[in-house]
């Protein structure tokens, strides 16, 4: 069955692979498992810093990283470089919002230090069109965003290509409650796009970064773990708003599937040329049994919190 699925991968995909874009790479691209073969990626990250070391370590042919941001009107901006890297971001901390909603979670002084300025560079940075034209790409099957709060002034430096249908999956972090200033909030993105035709089908809530496990007894009062800071929402075009091109829709389809989204994969296969049975084969080749799925069903949370603990 493996074989006669990556038949269908070879003969769709040789001449129009599927093209990733992630914005805010600094631990490497989003990966699509099964699909890494038949993919572009290109990366954005615009720490000098993070960039060399994504290109000591590159070793596919496939990648290709870019030492710039993107941003709604492009141009040289100020970019904040917090003392762990992940939370550097254009925009400040909104420290009297965070420390409202977090300062009594486990560990909060060091997610806090954490997000404090080591310095301020200033960056190139160009909008998503740009990019588009820059590389000659016509359709984005994969938009990842990860870019502490600016995700919406990134799509709205590509507004022209969201209006003319040229971007599919857009996988996009997400916060729910203010921690750098005037940072864009879920609702914000929602609204945007589905003004814009797309549909949102999950979000992937972050387990609690400072969160430990602690003896139940303990006298010491803190928060209870919680996802309140946000996580990853996926968006789509919405088939019944939008026409798309048989083969992008074979690629979105095959991008949703790679992430576990077998029912509407299966929407956009059925818009695509593929079969009936061309499509059943594609689904049970990415429905592969997931260990770690498994254990995660059996073994109780207590257990699973001590062994998160014990690796800390």
């Amino acid at each position: 069955m493996n074989k006669k699925a990556k038949s269908i991968l070879l003969n769709n995909l040789a001449e129009d692979k599927i093209v990733a874009i992630d914005i805010g790479a600094k631990e490497g691209v989003f990966s699509l498992k099964n699909l890494s073969e038949h993919t572009n990626y290109w990366g954005f990250e615009p720490n000098r810093d993070e960039i060399i070391r994504l290109k000591k370590r590159k070793t596919q042919t496939n990648i290709k990283y870019f030492p710039f941001a993107l941003s709604e009107f492009g141009g040289r901006k100020n970019i904040r470089i917090t003392k762990h890297s992940s939370y550097s971001s254009f925009l400040k901390i909104n420290d009297s919002n965070f420390y409202k909603h977090f300062h009594m979670m486990r560990d909060f002084s060091k997610w806090k230090t954490g997000m404090e300025t080591d310095k301020i560079i200033t960056v190139d940075s160009k909008t998503l069109s740009q990019v588009m034209q820059m590389e000659r790409i016509e359709f984005i099957d994969f938009l990842k965003l990860d870019t502490q709060g600016t995700e919406l002034e990134i799509l709205r430096g590509g507004i022209e290509e969201i209006k003319a249908n040229r971007i599919g999956v857009i996988f996009s972090e997400v916060s729910f409650v203010e921690s750098y200033e005037h940072q864009n909030l879920f609702s914000d993105l929602d609204f945007f796009l589905r003004d814009n035709n797309f549909e949102f089908i999950d979000c992937r809530y972050y387990p609690n970064s400072v969160e430990k496990f602690h003896f139940p007894f303990s006298k010491k009062i803190f928060d209870r773990p919680h996802y309140a800071v946000g996580g990853d929402a996926i968006f789509v075009p919405n088939l019944d708003l939008v026409e798309l091109k048989p083969i992008d829709c074979f690629k979105i389809g095959l991008v949703l599937a790679s992430l576990g989204y077998f029912s509407i994969s299966n929407n956009f296969f059925n818009k695509s040329d593929i079969t009936e049975k061309e499509t059943e084969l594609l689904l049970h080749f990415f429905h592969r049994i997931n260990l770690k799925s498994i254990l995660k069903s059996w073994i109780p949370p207590i257990f699973i919190q001590i062994f998160r603990s014990s690796i800390k």
